[in-house]
């Protein structure tokens, strides 16, 4: 049984605005998102191929050891950033 306020207020999801289902992205948002795989692991920028580290990390080392970036900044990834 849901909550009175679910049928009164149903989830909608905060990249499309879609049913989300007690969710904060729906279903086919969620598919969308881009796993940043694989990626640098020094400074996470996307590769095309797993490497020892991307081309700019090579050429110069960032002043910090490393960086993760679960997803990939794509949509519906970066409408969501920029609603923050």
């Amino acid at each position: 049984m849901q909550p009175w306020w679910q049928s009164a207020w149903p989830a909608r999801c905060v990249a499309c605005a879609g049913a989300a289902e007690g969710r904060d992205l729906c279903a086919g948002c969620a598919a969308d998102l881009r796993q940043n795989e694989p990626a640098c692991p020094r400074c996470a920028e996307p590769l095309l191929v797993p490497a020892i580290a991307c081309g700019r990390c090579l050429r110069r080392e960032p002043p910090f050891a490393s960086a993760w970036a679960p997803f990939r900044y794509a949509a519906p990834l970066d409408l969501l950033v920029q609603r923050l």
